[in-house]
């Protein structure tokens, strides 16, 4: 969807080579899908306007970051990165609302698998169970 009157977010998005790249020597991966993802970040009233729809019962709009807005991967890359913080690229990989979480070592899998639950837990954020 063509949103015209929209500011383009040129935040970068990884680049799912840069990701692989990085998990060489890992041995164990739990990935962790934020449930509904973009649907769990809540639009500025500014841009809800620009997601309204007309149906026959009324005018409507969202009210949270639906998937297809222009924006809204680079959007969600900034949240993933600011929660996230030193974690990424060291403990853990994220492509999208997906997260990777590495490491070569079952003891240090664990405890990175926790450290990332407990980020995320800590930013409200819901992610589906680990498969490891």
């Amino acid at each position: 969807m063509k949103q015209p009157n929209t500011v383009r977010d040129v935040y970068p998005v990884p680049w799912i080579d840069d990701v692989l790249d990085r998990l060489g020597g890992a041995q164990y991966f739990s990935k962790l899908d934020l449930k509904s993802g973009y649907w769990q970040i809540p639009l500025e009233q500014a841009g809800r306007e620009k997601t309204a729809f007309i149906t026959p019962d009324g005018l409507f709009q969202f009210k949270m970051m639906r998937f297809g807005l222009s924006n809204a991967p680079a959007s969600f890359s900034r949240l993933m990165d600011q929660v996230l913080g030193d974690m990424k690229w060291t403990v853990c990989l994220t492509y999208l609302d997906d997260i990777l979480i590495f490491s070569s070592k079952f003891e240090e899998h664990l405890a990175r698998l926790k450290m990332v639950v407990t980020v995320l837990a800590k930013n409200g954020l819901a992610y589906s169970r680990p498969n490891a």
